[in-house]
């Protein structure tokens, strides 16, 4: 079909009343620009196409209107408008059906109401025009508002190998057109293996211009096999769609896994603190005993058992060498140096200092590293008078039972005045009643030649637990030990040295076979 050409002048406006009724109730003009009418069949046709809202802030409304035209000769029959867009309405309340004579234009007037960053809409205006009865007026509305985007939202970090590390950044972006609010945020993780990164987190709250961006780390750091993990941060802010969410997944696995049977365990350790009263009496009465003593210690020890030793004779608790052991090959030397090495230093309370010492082992500390997990400890003094601490001897052995696993692993061994015979005729005091009480060995310091009988020591190491060798890089949360064919958790893993040590006394010592399961930790190379 042929259109015939018609003259109008096309009426616009962004919100004027020219034409309108004061832009109050849309008119229908006839023939408003005083053109000659086209001929030919109703011809519809919309004045602008497209409908472009001045930005607002939330909640606020904006108005603007679009002219429909009969450009054709005959007469139209306007019979209903269509919305799409919750944003948009119809202002006036007016029949939607209505007809327009050749060259005559009426006036529609919508409300756009900001709701979000960006809204579209569609007016679809129904006629009987022959060629396009269904005519659309576009729709778009802009909010000052703001906009919170995150990137990526959905990430997965692959597999990853026990116990590597997979990283995301996760940038926060205001993709709107006004001040962005972080309020707060959170993270939730299906395994405390995967967590922000508490370097990267930000505050609390924190204000993101337009355009701006800050970004947190996602942390995967698996200690054990995983099919599927899963970390879930959520953020709330002044976006008015609400919380937005990231999510990251992964997986983990072991490089290898491995499996060792023992039939023999190895030889238990022994961690020894060795202290001595280097009180005036002392250093003149057993300096010969001392010298005879030590050497036979350490070979007694070696025999039996895998020992390491300090010797504390400062009443600071901290030990006079660094931690020996029998890759020493001057222990001997150092330990016989060393023992009235602080002279006048009156230290008559060695179970106080014994405690002090203890407590020094952590990490940081003078004498950090000596305590070793799943190890016996025995701690030996030496004094020719009375313990003074003022405190009962029961209190500090249980001080001591702390340190270890069972307190059946404790054992005090003293050399004292038993018999209350030299020294300053106080006796042993509380130290006879610690020794008795562990089932340590108890020697007089008032008898010629006791240093050789420090070979008694060694003979405490037979209640000692188990100890099994495995590799270093073996995973502790991997691991499945059995006795005899039946699993076991009463054991204790030191990953530095590669040892395990069962812990259960009630059974260990009649087992005949352990068997130890274990994955082998990656060694993280791409």
């Amino acid at each position: 079909m042929i259109r015939a050409l018609s003259i109008a002048v096309i009426l616009t406006g962004c919100g004027g009343d020219d034409g309108k009724d004061n832009g109050k109730n849309p008119t229908t003009d006839t023939n408003p620009t005083g053109t000659v009418p086209a001929t030919g069949p109703a011809q519809i046709d919309a004045v602008p196409r497209l409908l472009d809202f001045i930005p607002g802030d939330l909640g606020e409304t904006r108005e603007d209107f679009f002219t429909v035209l009969n450009n054709g000769g005959e007469k139209l029959t306007i019979s209903g408008l269509t919305f799409t867009g919750d944003a948009f309405a119809l202002i006036d309340d007016w029949d939607e059906t209505f007809e327009l004579d050749p060259g005559s234009v009426k006036y529609v007037d919508i409300e756009f109401t900001v709701g979000g960053l960006e809204d579209i809409g569609t007016v679809v205006i129904h006629s009987d025009d022959p060629v396009s009865p269904d005519l659309t007026v576009d729709l778009i509305g802009h909010g000052l508002v703001p906009q919170l985007t995150i990137t990526p939202d959905i990430f997965d970090l692959g597999e990853i190998e026990v116990p590597c590390h997979g990283e995301v950044e996760i940038f926060l972006e205001n993709t709107g057109t006004k001040d962005l609010d972080i309020t707060s945020y959170d993270f939730v993780g299906s395994t405390p293996d995967i967590m922000l990164d508490a370097l990267s987190m930000i505050p609390q709250p924190t204000v993101l211009t337009p355009g701006d961006s800050v970004s947190m780390i996602v942390d995967y750091l698996p200690e054990t096999d995983d099919p599927g993990a899963t970390g879930t941060l959520t953020v709330q802010s002044t976006d008015p769609a609400g919380d937005r969410v990231a999510v990251v997944t992964g997986s983990s696995a072991y490089a290898d896994t491995s499996t060792d049977i023992f039939t023999v365990p190895d030889v238990p350790m022994v961690d020894v603190l060795f202290l001595i009263d280097n009180s005036c009496s002392m250093e003149g009465d057993n300096t010969a005993d001392v010298n005879t003593g030590i050497p036979l210690l350490i070979s007694s020890l070696g025999n039996v058992s895998n020992w390491q030793m300090i010797q504390v004779t400062h009443q600071n608790g901290c030990s006079n060498t660094p931690i020996l052991d029998a890759s020493v090959l001057d222990a001997e030397t150092q330990l016989i140096n060393g023992a009235f090495s602080t002279p006048n230093n009156f230290s008559e309370w060695l179970l106080e200092t014994a405690s002090l010492a203890l407590s020094k082992s952590a990490l940081g500390n003078c004498n950090a590293g000596f305590l070793r997990p799943g190890a016996l400890l025995h701690i030996l003094v030496a004094s020719d008078e009375n313990e003074q601490s003022g405190f009962n001897w029961s209190s500090w052995v249980s001080d001591f039972q702390t340190y270890t696993v069972r307190p059946d692993m404790v054992t005090v061994s003293s050399v004292v005045d038993i018999n209350y015979a030299c020294g300053d005729g106080s006796g042993p005091g509380g130290y006879l009643e610690a020794a008795n009480d562990t089932n340590g060995a108890l020697l007089d310091i008032c008898t010629p030649y006791w240093g050789s009988q420090l070979t008694n020591i060694a003979d405490s190491v037979d209640d000692a637990p188990p100890t099994y060798s495995i590799p270093p890089t073996a995973v502790m949360a991997s691991l499945v030990v059995t006795l005899d064919g039946n699993v076991t958790i009463d054991y204790l893993y030191n990953p530095t040295l590669g040892i395990l040590t069962l812990t259960d006394p009630a059974y260990v010592k009649d087992v005949s076979v352990v068997e130890v399961e274990y994955a082998l930790a990656s060694d993280c190379i791409p």
